[in-house]
């Protein structure tokens, strides 16, 4: 068996590796949001565009990719498609951690199809999908304003043909830099695995990637990526 490992280093990878466990406590985060009960009964909801209650892959077979366990928040409407508009308003929570995780997918409609983190009335942060069906992995940064009472805004403004709905899924609060969502590359080639890797943590994360990547025939079998094991590749 021709087995070899591959190190790509843009930061030192030796102090990454050691720092597993500790950055994994770091990480440690409190769930707020993840819809697995099957209603909304922790949020408020105005219009149309949640129906009574979260999606599920069964409303959409194989369309959705990307969120946590069954259930996610949709305002794509099985009887009004895009054309449903709405809002879900979070309980009140105060501001303990100072990073807020979470997946969101549908729309680029910055203000009309996001996610808001609202505090004494102002939208403090803001996101949107990147206009398409899967949910990625974001966090705001608010250690600026811990301590805050706030609320958390689903919000579908728009009944724009392009998406024109908002998908939310595992919000968390934690404390420190969110740690990388598992993925399965399915055996794909060594330079398409570290091609989208360094753009994920890029585009999520505005870090550089430090991984040990470990390959057989060419193709990726398993990798470590800034401390984080939970990336995982398929061996077929």
């Amino acid at each position: 068996m021709n087995t070899r490992r591959a190190f790509l280093q843009f930061a030192l990878l030796l102090p990454s590796l050691f720092a597993v466990d500790a950055f994994a406590q770091d990480n440690a985060s409190a769930s707020f949001a993840d819809f697995e009960s099957g209603d909304y009964s922790d949020w408020t909801i105005e219009g149309d565009a949640f129906g009574t209650k979260p999606a599920t892959d069964a409303l959409f077979p194989g369309k959705v990719r990307g969120f946590g366990g069954r259930a996610y928040a949709s305002t794509f409407s099985l009887r009004r498609g895009v054309l449903a508009t709405g809002k879900a308003v979070s309980r009140e929570f105060t501001i303990e951690k100072p990073v807020i995780t979470f997946r969101i997918g549908g729309g680029s409609h910055p203000g009309a199809a996001c996610l808001n983190l609202v505090v004494d009335g102002k939208v403090e942060r803001t996101e949107t999908g990147d206009g398409s069906a899967q949910l990625l992995a974001r966090s705001w940064d608010v250690s600026a304003i811990v301590g805050k009472t706030a609320r958390l805004e689903i919000v579908d403004d728009t009944q724009s043909d392009r998406r024109g709905y908002v998908m939310v899924d595992d919000i968390a609060f934690g404390d420190g830099s969110p740690a990388v969502p598992a993925t399965d590359f399915n055996n794909l080639p060594y330079q398409s695995v570290v091609t989208e890797m360094a753009e994920r943590w890029r585009r999520d994360y505005g870090l550089p990637g430090v991984w040990c990547v470990f390959i057989r025939d060419g193709r990726v079998q398993s990798m470590v990526a800034n401390g984080f094991t939970n990336i995982r590749c398929s061996e077929k």
